[in-house]
């Protein structure tokens, strides 16, 4: 009977090893799961706060945006009224511009001249007198 009780208590610390072993191989991975808990809740954080970033900088760009538009449409506006009042001033006093240039003239950048006209006298040239 001694034996018998030698055999239970072997039992007994073999059962409690492969129990220890057993338990600290599951808390790994207990310990891993929690790990990946906390870095997910951690990520879905930053995205909150990028989406909330993303958001905030759309909202302010459209805002500058709509500013810009109107300055531009104040701007269109105030440039018509101009051209519209300066034209009207054109229109009535046509000799406003000395030189009027035609579409071909306007295309190259010379200042035209005013040629005048020869007379019917011929003029001698003191250059070529000689030949």
């Amino acid at each position: 009977m001694n034996w018998q009780y030698g055999l239970i208590i072997i039992s007994l610390i073999i059962g409690i090893i492969i129990g220890i072993v057993i338990m600290r191989i599951k808390n790994r991975k207990s310990h891993k799961q929690e790990i990946l808990q906390y870095e997910l809740e951690k990520s879905k954080v930053k995205l909150d706060f990028y989406q909330k970033e993303l958001s905030n900088y759309f909202s302010s760009t459209k805002e500058l945006l709509d500013n810009m538009a109107e300055i531009h449409n104040q701007f269109y506006h105030h440039i018509l009224e101009s051209s519209n009042k300066f034209l009207l001033n054109q229109k009535s006093n046509k000799s406003n511009w000395k030189y009027r240039l035609t579409e071909a003239e306007s295309d190259n950048d010379q200042i035209p001249i005013e040629i005048k006209p020869q007379s019917s006298k011929k003029e001698i040239n003191p250059d070529l007198s000689h030949s």
